[in-house]
């Protein structure tokens, strides 16, 4: 199972609390299940606001520290909570919040109420006595576990390289008749086709895919891959986006899932890998396709037989 990057948000008003949690994740750290991240990682020299906003960017998981010192923190309101909060809204990472202390979390704070809690508002950890405390921390850490097993990242495959075959004439048909190999499994290709790009640097880095009809071909050919194909080719950003979600979604548990990507792929110090398209801008994360939204789509998938291949 791939590392779940963790980050945890908090007052350094609350470096106690955070010392405690810290215990009890740190066996899911011993057993390489979780990467966790806060403000403690910055080593002497790193740039630090740099570091914070990598390690958000990055995040599967966020562990909310929330009290009255956490809540008055204009720092964290800016530099961590808003974009931690939008990164769940449009990437889905995990809030779990953790209520250290008497606080509003109503009137301005009231976008944090739509999470819900480790621990009632109404039994602040401060409120607790140590067992109960523990029982918290335990149920936090059980939690963060919960969700590794339920939505384990897939792994990508790379695929064999097919045979040759020949391309199929211009306007024949690209879905076979009968899809599915074997009773109860279909077999299912998306291709992601991205060899223009309105940016020019990116343009002079591909050359022109002039083989769609034959990789088509060899997809949907009963003899071969017997898969039932959809083609995007030079579309935009979001276009892809949705039409990878809605393949993902779509699959059944004995679903062959495969998505054959041509393109660019760019490594941004940032947000990580990302799949460049038609209208990607340079500087841009948002204009292009992020490998974790790619493996967020896999993991909410019920296919389990899922394959990438990148060219």
């Amino acid at each position: 199972m791939p590392l779940s990057k963790v980050f945890i948000s908090y007052s350094h008003k609350d470096r106690a609390w955070l010392e405690r949690l810290q215990v009890h994740l740190k066996p899911l750290e011993r057993d390489g299940l979780i990467e966790r991240w806060d403000d403690t990682r910055i080593g002497t020299g790193d740039r630090w606001r740099d570091e914070i906003k990598r390690a958000i960017t990055s995040a599967q998981v966020v562990i909310l520290l929330i009290s009255a010192d956490f809540l008055a923190s204009d720092f964290i309101e800016k530099e961590e909570l808003l974009p931690l909060l939008d990164l769940a809204e449009r990437r889905g990472a995990v809030i779990l919040p953790v209520i250290i202390g008497y606080c509003l979390l109503d009137g301005p704070n009231s976008k944090l109420a739509q999470y819900q809690a480790v621990n009632s508002p109404s039994e602040p950890l401060e409120s607790l006595n140590e067992p109960e405390r523990n029982r918290v921390w335990v149920d936090l850490a059980r939690d963060v576990l919960a969700r590794l097993e339920r939505h384990p990242a897939p792994p990508i495959v790379e695929l064999p390289p097919a045979p040759p075959s020949p391309a199929l004439p211009t306007g024949a048909a690209t879905t076979p008749a009968n899809t599915a190999c074997v009773p109860g499994q279909g077999r299912f290709a998306l291709l992601v086709i991205n060899d223009k790009h309105a940016d020019p640097i990116y343009a002079g880095m591909v050359a022109p895919l002039d083989e769609t009809l034959g990789l088509e071909g060899v997809l949907t050919s009963e003899e071969v891959g017997g898969f039932k194909v959809t083609t995007l080719r030079n579309e935009a950003c979001d276009a892809v986006q949705k039409a990878i979600d809605g393949f993902f979604a779509a699959r059944q548990p004995d679903d062959i899932a495969l998505l054959y990507y041509y393109g660019i792929a760019v490594k941004d110090a940032e947000s990580g890998l990302e799949f460049i398209t038609t209208d990607s801008e340079r500087d841009d994360p948002a204009s292009s396709i992020q490998v974790f939204e790619l493996q967020r789509a896999m993991r909410r998938s019920k296919s389990l037989r899922q394959l990438v291949k990148t060219n």
